[in-house]
C-alpha cells in the first residue's frame, strides 16, 4: 500500500511538471555551442516568448546560461553606478517595421530580460547565451514578472530614454544560420559618444515584482 500512494505520488509530480512545461511562456531550442575566449561558450538557440497576459511582462535570463537569477528578485547594482550597467540592444540593426530589444543588466546580480506587450508572441532565431565551460546545457531558469522597478519605485520601461518593448508579435529570422546585428540603445550617435539623457538618480538596485518562476527545458 505504501510503495502504491509513493508511485502515485511521483506520477503527480510527474504530471504537474509536464504540464508546467508545456505550459510555460518561454521555448528554447538548442542549435550549437561554440567557442570563445576560454571558459567563454556561445550558445546559439532559437527563443520563443509568448505573453498570455492582458498587460505585458519582463521575461528575465541569467546572464550566464549556467547560473542563476537572484533568488530574491533584488538585482543589485555596482558601486559606484554606473549607467552603463544598464544596455538595451535592438534587433535587427536595420530600419524595418518592428523591433526586438535586450536590456543586459550588468550589475552585482546580472541578467537579461525580454519586454513583451500583452497577448504577443517573439520569435528569435539563434539569438545567443553565453556560458562558461564545456557543458552543453539543456535547462534555464526563466522568470515572468509584472514590472522591473529602478530603485523600487520607478518601472523600467518608464525609466529609460527609449522604448524598450518588442513590436507585437516580432519574428527575427536567421539568414545564413547566423546572428543578426544589433544596435546599441545607449549610443549617442549624433554625438557619438554614449548618451547622456537617463533620469538624474543614482541606481542601486533593481526589483523584480509579480514574479512567476520557470524551469525550461531545452528541445
Amino acid at each position: 500500500m505504501r510503495k502504491t500512494i509513493t508511485l502515485l505520488a511521483i506520477l503527480f509530480l510527474f504530471v504537474l511538471s509536464t504540464l508546467a512545461q508545456v505550459n510555460a511562456p518561454v521555448k528554447i531550442k538548442f542549435l550549437l555551442q561554440n567557442s570563445g575566449k576560454p571558459p567563454l561558450k556561445f550558445n546559439f538557440v532559437n527563443l520563443t516568448i509568448t505573453n498570455n497576459n492582458d498587460s505585458l511582462r519582463w521575461y528575465l535570463f541569467p546572464w550566464w546560461l549556467n547560473d542563476s537569477l537572484q533568488k530574491s528578485g533584488k538585482f543589485k547594482t555596482y558601486s559606484p553606478w554606473d549607467p552603463g550597467e544598464i544596455g538595451g540592444r535592438k534587433y535587427p540593426d536595420s530600419l524595418t517595421s518592428f523591433q526586438i530589444v535586450d536590456i543586459d543588466f550588468t550589475g552585482e546580480d546580472p541578467f537579461i530580460a525580454f519586454c513583451i506587450p500583452p497577448k504577443s508572441t517573439m520569435t528569435f532565431e539563434n539569438y545567443i547565451f553565453e556560458s562558461d565551460g564545456d557543458t552543453v546545457y539543456k535547462t534555464a531558469e526563466i522568470w515572468e514578472v509584472k514590472n522591473l522597478m529602478v530603485n523600487g519605485k520607478t518601472p523600467l520601461d518608464k525609466w529609460l530614454p527609449y522604448d524598450v518593448k518588442c513590436s507585437l508579435n516580432a519574428q527575427l529570422k536567421s539568414k545564413n544560420g547566423s546572428s543578426p546585428d544589433w544596435t546599441n540603445l545607449d549610443w549617442d550617435t549624433k554625438a557619438n559618444k554614449p548618451r547622456t539623457d537617463y533620469p538624474k538618480e543614482t541606481v542601486t538596485f533593481m526589483q523584480a515584482t509579480g514574479i512567476n518562476k520557470f524551469e525550461i527545458k531545452f528541445e
